[in-house]
């Protein structure tokens, strides 16, 4: 069984040609915009946003020692006889232990986020592979192959129509 087309315009394939050309050349940029931009994401998320929030926590830690240092030395004031306020010492020590858990906690966001993005890169990567395989190459195969089908409808036009059956010899 042959296959047709029915081409009624050799110059829209050319046009349909030169779309697709400029089409694959913008995927290919777009495919390595989104590559660099996903890897950039990616290290924010498990090294920039990890090491400081793992330094905030050393910070708030200190913090958190400092300010039970000073309540523990208003403490000591109450045993030598004299009666000060703690309330502002207790404040800070609840403050720096609330700070602590905050940057505990985002410590655990970026270590999750980091995986569930690593996750939705890998399952992106397998889709974007498969739309470069049709987009690579310079030119791309599908340009290249209607190149090839330019070239055969160039010829079949250029070739003469068959001689009309004449009258039988006779």
């Amino acid at each position: 069984m042959t296959q047709s087309a029915r081409v009624s315009s050799i110059d829209a394939v050319k046009e349909f040609q030169a779309a697709l050309a400029t089409f694959c050349e913008e995927a290919r940029d777009a495919l390595s915009a989104v590559a660099m931009e996903a890897r950039r994401l990616h290290d924010w998320v498990t090294h920039d946003q990890l090491h400081y929030w793992r330094k905030t926590l050393r910070d708030r830690q200190e913090d958190l020692s400092q300010a039970k240092a000073e309540l523990f030395r208003r403490q000591l004031a109450r045993i030598s006889g004299h009666d000060p306020d703690c309330i502002e010492q207790k404040e800070a020590v609840w403050r720096a232990q609330r700070g602590i858990e905050e940057a505990e906690d985002k410590i655990e966001s970026c270590k999750r986020w980091g995986r569930l993005l690593q996750e939705a890169l890998e399952e992106y990567q397998g889709q974007a592979q498969q739309l470069s395989g049709l987009v690579e190459g310079t030119p791309p195969r599908s340009v290249t192959y209607l190149d090839q089908v330019i070239g055969a409808l160039d010829l079949y036009v250029a070739t003469p129509p068959p001689p009309a059956p004449g009258p039988p010899p006779g």
